[in-house]
């Protein structure tokens, strides 16, 4: 299955690699979820294993568990899709590069990609399954993610990913992410 990841600052983590012929239920794609204390648990002690590969029913009792874990863990929503059309991509690529400016006209964003603001609108969330105004949220949240990674303030980051308050911007984060941006960075870090 083709795909790709980018991370930023400093992290550490494990990438899980299950055979679905073995895990019915399983998810078919690519994904990243939401890691409980158990499941992070399994992982760990799983990672112990390569020094003694063999097989016993102890591990698969434990793989079993895992499997259990997968199908309940939630996906987090720290993906971002690209259109594919040219004039799509550069419309997506200027909302990336500006987030706080040109990117909230879709007028003038529709008109730069040679759409009609209807086209844009349809086309966009044919190939993203988001509309212009979901992706940009979407992007938003996941450079508020890398810029507070960095060791950027909430309130820095808020403006420079397009807020106009720190209040707006702590909103927005918390729906996508079920968490404000101190709790989410606090959560991880206990992990």
């Amino acid at each position: 299955m083709v795909h790709s990841l980018r991370s930023c600052g400093k992290i550490s983590g494990w990438m899980v690699r299950l055979d679905t012929r073995e895990g019915a239920g399983l998810p078919a794609e690519p994904r990243i979820l939401a890691l409980s204390p158990l499941l992070k648990e399994i992982i760990v002690r799983m990672m112990t294993w390569v020094a003694n590969p063999e097989a016993s029913t102890a591990k698969q009792r434990l793989v079993d568990v895992l499997h259990d874990e997968i199908r309940s863990a939630s996906q987090t929503s720290l993906h971002l899709p690209l259109p594919r059309d040219p004039a799509l991509k550069r419309m997506a690529a200027s909302m990336a590069e500006d987030p706080s400016g040109i990117s909230k006209d879709l007028v003038a964003l529709a008109r730069r990609a040679g759409l009609s603001e209807r086209s844009l609108f349809r086309n966009f969330q044919k190939e993203t399954g988001l509309s212009p105004g979901q992706w940009r949220r979407q992007m938003q949240v996941l450079r508020s993610l890398e810029l507070l990674a960095k060791g950027r303030s909430v309130t820095e980051t808020a403006f420079e990913v397009g807020y106009e308050s720190v209040g707006a911007f702590i909103r927005a984060f918390r729906r996508a992410l079920g968490v404000t941006p101190t709790e989410y960075f606090h959560k991880q870090r206990s992990f």
